[in-house]
């Protein structure tokens, strides 16, 4: 399955900075990505809405899960076109 626009455009921002991140548990560098973002549900005084979004990166080795803020990601993405 082909990811989503937003998805591609996610997992573009992320290899933007060209940085080579290594498992923290296993030490590979073996990523793969979730077809979609995840909501953790968080105090609604930390953020809008009670929520806060984020999308997954498995460690293909180990199973790690890292987490990357889509709000981040993109307000990141926005500077940089404004």
């Amino acid at each position: 399955m082909e990811p989503s626009e937003r998805i591609a455009r996610l997992i573009g921002l992320i290899d933007e900075s060209g940085r080579v991140v290594l498992c923290p548990t296993c030490g590979e560098n073996a990523w793969d990505y979730g077809l979609a973002t995840l909501n953790i549900p968080v105090d609604p005084q930390f953020a809008e809405m009670g929520k806060f979004e984020v999308f997954p990166l498995i460690c293909t080795h180990c199973g790690y899960v890292r987490m990357h803020s889509t709000h981040h990601l993109e307000r990141k993405s926005q500077r940089h076109s404004d």
